[in-house]
Order: C-alpha cells, then structure tokens, then sequence
C-alpha cells in the first residue's frame, strides 16, 4: 500500500492570524464565589447579583450580628452580641432574635470609583442630607487592591421612581435639602 507523503507546502503550515491576548488571573476581574467573607471576615457573599469588567455587585450579610432594644420607646439597633443589656438605656435583650444585617456590595476595579466616598470618609462630613456609606479596600486575589462600597439593601427610592405629580410644597423642600446637602459638600472641598 503506497502512502503520500505530505509536500512540503502543506507541512509547513502557518497560521498568520492575529491572536487574542489571554487575560492571567492576575489581570482578570472575576467575581468573587458566593461564600466568601470581606471586610476583615465583617462580610459574608450570600450572591452575586452582577458581574462587570469594572464592576461586581454582591449580596452580603454581616457576619457579626446586632441586638435591636425589645424597649419600643428606646429601640436602640447597635447592641453587640456579648451585651446582656441595651447599651442606651439598660433593658434586658434576654430573648432577643440577632439580626445579621443585609447590604449591597459593589466591588471596583479602580480606587477613582470609591474616591468621593473616601474623601467624605476621611473628613469625618456627617450632614442629613447626605447618604454615607462605608468603603474599604482588600486584596482578594493576590496583589491587586479592590475596592468596595458598602450600600443598603434594599436601596433607598430614588427620585426617578417617586411617582408624578408631587405637591409643590414637597418638592421645593425636597430642593431645599439638596441644596443644604450640596453646600455643605461644597463648603468642604467636595
């Protein structure tokens, strides 16, 4: 049985098309297993709701819970665990059901995206007007720092979901606030 030797035009094949880079672990943005703990171990993924190349938002529980006051004229939602007392105003949290608080994590690729966050942070602002949320900075997956933010959830309404037509009086006070709230931030170089 006589084989055919491959010519050497067809054993020399080279593909010359451009070749997609592979992006390393290193340099990748992948999210975070369901599991994990963040925060110095203060958090706890329960889900992920997104994922992005820049941004990765998760469900979290707090892994150390709360005690609410049973005192309905103190309600006080700070109490910790090794307390057997309302720290304000003294009544027994015998009995009392802990409470893991829920959060929104959004995680960044990038410290820009947290800055302002951190700026009002550092400053110490409080005002009421403003929602302030707490951020920190980890290293997950090797050398690389992430950056999160620590949201509510559920997330407050936000005013393009207030139902329309709005009192007059309510929304020149609404107005009022957020120019207080603006001017403050102003006032301190935000």
């Amino acid at each position: 049985m006589k084989t055919e030797s491959p010519s050497p035009q067809q054993a020399a094949f080279i593909d010359d098309r451009p070749t997609e880079p592979i992006i390393t672990p290193n340099d990748s943005f992948q999210a975070l297993p369901e599991g994990a703990l963040l925060g110095d171990e203060a958090y706890y993924i329960t889900s992920i709701r997104s994922e992005g190349q820049d941004c990765n938002v998760y469900g979290v529980e707090e892994t150390h819970p709360i005690f609410p006051c049973p005192n309905l004229q103190c309600g006080y939602l700070e109490n910790p665990a090794e307390r057997r007392e309302c720290v304000a105003c003294g009544t027994p949290l015998d009995g009392v059901v802990p409470i893991h608080r829920r959060h929104q994590l959004h995680e960044y690729r990038e410290f820009s995206d947290v800055s302002t966050v951190a700026r009002v942070a550092e400053l110490g602002l409080s005002h009421p007007g403003l929602l302030l949320y707490g951020f920190f900075a980890e290293r997950p997956y090797g050398k690389k720092d992430r950056y999160y933010l620590v949201l509510p959830d559920p997330m407050p309404m936000v005013a393009s979901n207030v139902p329309l037509p709005q009192k007059v009086a309510r929304v020149l006070d609404w107005g009022s606030k957020l120019a207080d709230a603006l001017a403050y931030l102003h006032a301190n170089h935000i």
